[in-house]
């Protein structure tokens, strides 16, 4: 179910453009409420309500590939949890701020269209 809730964002660049990670809650039927990475959107998009064609009401299949931590360095900026701004992905962060299990999906191309 794509009614997951609001969602955190991680900062990332794709040529010379700086964007963002939309990274919601996304409740399975049947099953946990996980945490999806619906795709990427540029940075003057971050408002919810420029991007309401990509708000999803009821059920709908996703296809992803499952992922872990990332591990950091010196030079990754520390998480900003309290403002959903995120340098990595820290799924036990991520998911304690979103109240879901631990399970982190990178949805495939198709379903990163909805």
């Amino acid at each position: 179910d794509s009614r997951g809730g609001s969602g955190g964002l991680g900062v990332i660049s794709a040529g010379d453009k700086a964007g963002w990670h939309v990274i919601t809650p996304f409740n399975v039927e049947n099953g946990p409420r996980i945490l999806i990475n619906r795709g990427w959107i540029p940075r003057d998009a971050k408002d919810v309500n420029k991007r309401l064609d990509g708000q999803i009401n009821g059920p709908i299949e996703i296809i992803g590939i499952l992922r872990h931590s990332e591990e950091t360095s010196s030079l990754t900026p520390p998480n900003k949890v309290e403002s959903d701004t995120w340098y990595s992905r820290d799924i036990d962060a991520l998911s304690t701020k979103l109240s879901t299990e631990k399970i982190f999906l990178d949805l495939d191309y198709e379903s990163g269209r909805y």
